[in-house]
């Protein structure tokens, strides 16, 4: 994988040009921090894949720290990122992509990982206030000694069994109950979930 790699072209041989163009690739892993001090004329390709965030794409598109002021941009964009974005724009398969066109899909693309990440989130956030409120339960008189039984209600159910995994129509669906159902952490979980509908939870757990 090339991370960050620069290319060298002799073009001395071109009676126009007297200089050497340097040429810079940097993957996805490395588009986040890398500052470059780049000549004020140069130009970045940024390639559009399928699910790219609208924090990802502005920061590659910001490793050009004079864009707008001399550097700029043009987007790359595959047939299959093509039809996504004329789409979602409303747009016939001749017209022309505009800046505007991908910020668009580009939103759109984060709104649908938030709804994917929301779920385990939730489940996440709702294991760790069940197993404080428990936590804090059993540290009375600052006794950290647990017993085998206290110990063993920490524990999250870890796997399912075949039946509920396999079963055709069988949905799990994670409980946003802890100790103290009046959990102001709780409450602030199921009003965040309720901003994205029809969230499929079975998968978070």
């Amino acid at each position: 994988m090339i991370s960050a790699s620069w290319i060298e072209l002799d073009v001395l041989n071109d009676c126009k040009f007297h200089h050497r163009t340097c040429f810079i690739f940097l993957d996805e892993a490395y588009t986040r921090g890398i500052d470059l001090k780049l000549p004020s004329n140069y130009r970045a390709a940024v390639t559009l894949g399928p699910g790219i965030t609208k924090g990802k794409l502005v920061q590659a598109c910001m490793r050009m720290r004079k864009l707008g002021n001399g550097q700029s941009v043009v987007f790359c964009v595959p047939e299959e990122v093509k039809s996504n974005i004329l789409a979602l724009s409303g747009k016939d398969k001749n017209s022309q992509i505009t800046v505007a066109d991908v910020l668009l899909w580009a939103i759109s693309e984060t709104w649908i990982d938030s709804r994917h990440s929301i779920p385990l989130w939730a489940a996440q956030g709702t294991r760790f206030e069940r197993q404080r409120e428990l936590w804090q339960a059993y540290r009375q008189n600052d006794c950290l000694d647990l017993t085998l039984g206290q110990a063993q209600e920490l524990l999250g159910p870890e796997c399912q069994t075949l039946e509920q995994r396999y079963r055709p129509g069988y949905q799990a669906r994670p409980s946003f109950n802890c100790p103290s159902d009046t959990s102001p952490n709780l409450n602030l979980i199921r009003k965040r979930c309720r901003k994205f509908e029809d969230l499929d939870t079975s998968s978070s757990l």
